[in-house]
C-alpha cells in the first residue's frame, strides 16, 4: 500500500479503537458489569434494527444534500465523522 493509504488506515483503526473502547465501558457499566449474562442475541438484533434505521436515514440526508443543488452533498452528509465533533 501507499504510505498516503497506510496513514488513512493508521487514523481509521484509532477511531475505531477509541469509540470501540469507549463503547464497551459504557455498555459494560449500563449492563452492570455483567455484559455475558444479558440476551446478547436480542440485543444483536435491535442494533442491526438501529443500524438498518441509520443507514436509511444517511441515504436520504445525501439525496436531500443533492436535490438542494450541493456539489459535496453526500460528503456533508457525513459530516461530522470524528466523535470530538459530535461532543
Amino acid at each position: 500500500m501507499t504510505e498516503e493509504k497506510e496513514k488513512l488506515l493508521e487514523r481509521i483503526q484509532e477511531k475505531i479503537r477509541v469509540r470501540l473502547n469507549d463503547k464497551f465501558r459504557k455498555g459494560d457499566t449500563e449492563h452492570e458489569n455483567d455484559l455475558l449474562s444479558i440476551d446478547l442475541l436480542s440485543e444483536a438484533f435491535d442494533e442491526v434494527l438501529d443500524l438498518s434505521v441509520y443507514i436509511l436515514a444517511l441515504q436520504e440526508k445525501s439525496v436531500d444534500y443533492y436535490q438542494k443543488g450541493y456539489a459535496d452533498g453526500f460528503k456533508a452528509a457525513l459530516q461530522p465523522i470524528d466523535k470530538e465533533e459530535t461532543d
